[in-house]
């Protein structure tokens, strides 16, 4: 029984994937609906991978299970990605998306031989269904991070940039499998066999990897927390000015944004505004979100240092509230046009 390259890939995505499963399973600490979903993408992964690599070899069966498994990747890895920003995610809600997975696998079964008449309008389902829940979870990241911009102060960590990356990887493996489509007899078509595999193994350490990292540095969000935004709220006049006028009372006495973990939900609790009236206020008097009204702040306080003190440049970042080396350089350079240091030396 001889085996390929791009077999020897593929038994290293089931033995990554079989090792990851072990691991999570005796993982007692982390969030358990993301336990649940990563277990459940890599077990999914190494029973597909096991079937392509061993099922024809050893009951000359074929690819038949190949729709069932292209129709459940699309439902994990967008509740993977719901696991990863809410903080209650009900997995009861979640079933109805697995039900055409469910359907195929009785076709499957039961119609196999029909099935195949269908072939290629099967193909280009699933290729449309799993493209759909990715496009969703791309939707669900950016609504993601526009609410941290009205939250936080400091984001990019949790940013789930990584996510967005992986999901562009996914992409580029439908292209190439697409691709493949159109070579499967070639040296061409054996290389873009390889290359699916490989984008495969990297976009499971992604999302092992990063994952974990993701919810050790973030608790998640309400469900709630992404409905409407705070143009949509309004305050009545007085209410609005005297909320404000605390606002700016407790910004000039107490300094929050030299903090590096502010978010609204502290600033808030301490000025005893609702976090809804204080982003609609923070967005309607000084024209930005949460994110730009405390870095405007604490970029006033870099500019003032770095033209009135020698300190290193990576001090002042620290003494102004950046807890983030590009968080500090992205924002300065996009509100001055100048790196830190050149804004320095052109007042030398």
């Amino acid at each position: 029984m001889a085996f390929s390259t791009t077999d020897i890939i593929g038994f290293l995505i089931m033995y990554q994937c079989l090792f990851f499963v072990v691991v999570l399973w005796s993982n007692r600490k982390t969030k358990p609906f993301f336990i649940k979903m990563l277990l459940s993408i890599c077990a999914c992964i190494a029973i597909h991978f096991g079937y392509l690599i061993l099922g024809e070899r050893l009951f000359s069966s074929g690819n038949w299970l190949g729709p069932f498994f292209g129709l459940l990747y699309g439902p994990l890895y967008f509740h993977f990605a719901k696991s990863l920003i809410y903080r209650n995610e009900k997995p009861q809600q979640m079933i109805w998306h697995y039900i055409p997975a469910i359907f195929t696998l009785g076709v499957v079964v039961f119609l196999r031989n029909k099935l195949w008449s269908y072939l290629d309008i099967v193909s280009v389902v699933i290729t449309a269904h799993l493209a759909f829940y990715l496009f969703a979870i791309l939707v669900l990241i950016f609504r993601f991070r526009s609410k941290l911009k009205t939250t936080l102060a400091n984001y990019i960590e949790i940013d789930l940039k990584w996510l967005e990356i992986a999901i562009y990887v996914q992409l580029a493996a439908i292209f190439t499998a697409l691709l493949e489509g159109f070579l499967p007899v070639t040296n061409n078509g054996d290389f873009l066999v390889f290359l699916v595999y490989a984008l495969v193994l990297v976009l499971v350490n992604c999302l092992y990897y990063f994952g974990l990292k993701h919810v050790g540095l973030f608790k998640g969000l309400q469900a709630t927390d992404l409905e409407g935004n705070a143009s949509e709220f309004t305050l009545d006049a007085a209410q609005y000015n005297e909320q404000k006028d605390i606002l700016a009372a407790y910004i000039e006495t107490e300094k929050p944004y030299l903090e590096f973990d502010v978010s609204l939900g502290q600033m808030a609790l301490h000025t005893e505004i609702s976090s809804r009236n204080l982003s609609y206020i923070i967005n309607k008097a000084y024209g930005c979100n949460f994110y730009e009204f405390i870095n405007n702040r604490r970029l006033e306080v870099a500019k003032q240092l770095l033209c009135t003190t020698d300190k290193q440049v990576k001090e002042i970042m620290y003494e102004s509230g950046f807890s983030n080396k590009t968080t500090f350089n992205t924002f300065f350079k996009k509100q001055t046009g100048k790196t830190p240091s050149q804004f320095r030396n052109s007042f030398k």
